[in-house]
């Protein structure tokens, strides 16, 4: 059986970051589907379209990019 694992929201933050290891280390996690929350769902875009200002269309494009 395979254990399932929560990522949180810098998980889903850190692969478009430009530190080049988070980046890194943080894709490695997601390639391992972990469980992500509502929450984290929430926030992720919270911290797109507010921190780093990325549109609703930015968001969705960069969404459909990587399916």
């Amino acid at each position: 059986m395979t254990a399932r694992f929560f990522a949180d929201t810098n998980g889903a933050i850190y692969p478009l970051d430009g530190n080049e290891q988070k980046r890194r280390q943080a894709l490695d996690v997601m390639r391992r589907h972990p469980v992500i929350s509502t929450q984290v769902v929430n926030e992720f875009l919270n911290v797109l379209m507010g921190k780093r200002k990325h549109s609703g269309g930015a968001v969705r494009q960069r969404r459909s990019r990587h399916g």
